[in-house]
């Protein structure tokens, strides 16, 4: 069964883009299980339920790491 997330971050920095960019990288041991596929606005992800879920994690873990607020919308999808 695959499922996908639209993932949206918002850094609420001024360096926001930098924030987001830095915290792709976080995606990259996931590339081979899940298409990801990236945009002006949101990250797609469409895969198996286990590395989805991984991945998603990750991506907040790695921006959550500094020292400014961040907050995540997550939409998932099945179907």
């Amino acid at each position: 069964m695959f499922i996908g997330a639209q993932v949206s971050l918002y850094p609420m920095t001024t360096d926001f883009v930098g924030v987001i960019l830095s915290g792709l990288s976080a995606l990259d041991p996931y590339r081979n299980d899940l298409r990801i596929e990236t945009d002006d606005i949101s990250t797609l992800m469409v895969g198996a339920p286990g590395p989805l879920f991984d991945a998603i994690r990750d991506l907040f873990a790695g921006v959550a790491k500094g020292p400014d607020h961040v907050a995540m919308h997550v939409t998932l999808s099945r179907g």
